[in-house]
């Protein structure tokens, strides 16, 4: 009992961390973790501390991670937990996906799912699907990874129907890209409104937000600008009202973006006023000095140098 409420006062301390104190907390949470792992505790206590341990670094800590996965899996084996090793494996090949070992990785994912090749509703499996999907998508084997992606609509891998739904609208996001380089907008779009709709009925605001840009950024590329107009125009109020100042600026220079495409340099100006004038209410420099460049670029290329100049050099 000792060792349990140890290890969950660590995952407590991680969770529960604000920013500012996070890699003093973390370090900590690990030297804690790594007392667990050493210590002559239950190797049921042991396991969990594996896990984690490699939460914590698996991402970033090549290394380590690499030391502590093979670690965990041993005792796992002698454990008789096979699937708790398999979790180590996933857990190995996350780091390797991260760092773009994409020709180490995808044994590890196959060896995953030939062991849960029998099984039904398993969460591990998704999460492999899902990379495998991944991995497939950025070596442009698109037909692949929409296979995999595919094999990820298991509604039962969720505990509850929200947990599914926020699953389903990141997957519809994933095959939206997929199909835009299909050269299938409509469908990338049907699944970014679909997506979109979800995210905005579990209050999931970033997503929302990235799944209607991502409509405009469609079109846009495609120069369709006035559908791209139309759907920056339906975000912005979106914006407004959840009160998110930054997104508010960056949509707002964005219809600058498009009037400029379309030499309505006008109405590109309105927009870029109005974001400059919000980049300074909110103390947002990167983006001023973006605005500024946009304005000054309108300028040169109507030969007005002096004014060009002027804009240019509030970098």
């Amino acid at each position: 009992m000792r060792y349990l409420c140890l290890l969950m006062l660590i995952f407590f301390s991680i969770c529960t961390t604000l920013p500012a104190q996070q890699t003093a907390k973390t370090s900590l949470a690990l030297d804690s973790l790594q007392q667990l792992i050493d210590g002559a505790g239950p190797d049921s206590m042991r396991l969990g501390a594996y896990k984690a341990y490699l939460l914590e670094i698996h991402t970033t800590d090549s290394a380590a991670t690499m030391q502590y996965a093979e670690k965990g899996k041993a005792l796992a084996t002698q454990m008789g937990k096979a699937y708790d090793a398999l979790y180590f494996d996933y857990l190995k090949a996350e780091f390797l996906f991260v760092n773009r070992y994409y020709d180490q990785v995808f044994p590890v994912y196959r060896h995953i799912r030939r062991k849960l090749a029998k099984t039904k509703n398993d969460t591990l499996l998704w999460r492999t699907n899902r990379m495998l999907g991944h991995l497939h998508q950025y070596q442009n084997q698109y037909d692949s990874a929409l296979w995999y992606y595919n094999l990820c609509h298991v509604k039962e891998v969720a505990e509850t129907s929200e947990e599914w739904e926020e699953w389903y609208s990141h997957i519809a996001m994933y095959m939206s890209v997929v199909y835009n380089r299909l050269d299938n907008p409509k469908k990338a779009i049907e699944l970014l409104r679909t997506a979109a709709v979800s995210f905005e009925k579990l209050g999931n605001d970033a997503g929302q937000i990235k799944a209607l840009k991502s409509i405009a950024h469609i079109h846009f590329m495609r120069k369709d600008y006035e559908n791209t107009i139309a759907a920056f125009e339906y975000l912005l109020p979106v914006v407004q009202w959840m009160g998110n100042q930054m997104e508010e600026v960056d949509v707002t220079s964005w219809l600058g973006d498009v009037y400029r495409a379309k030499n309505e340099f006008g109405k590109a100006f309105q927009f870029y006023e109005l974001a400059k004038q919000l980049s300074e209410e909110i103390g947002d420099f990167d983006q001023l000095a973006f605005v500024n460049n946009r304005m000054g670029g309108i300028y040169y290329s109507q030969c007005n140098y002096r004014r060009a100049t002027q804009w240019t050099g509030c970098l």
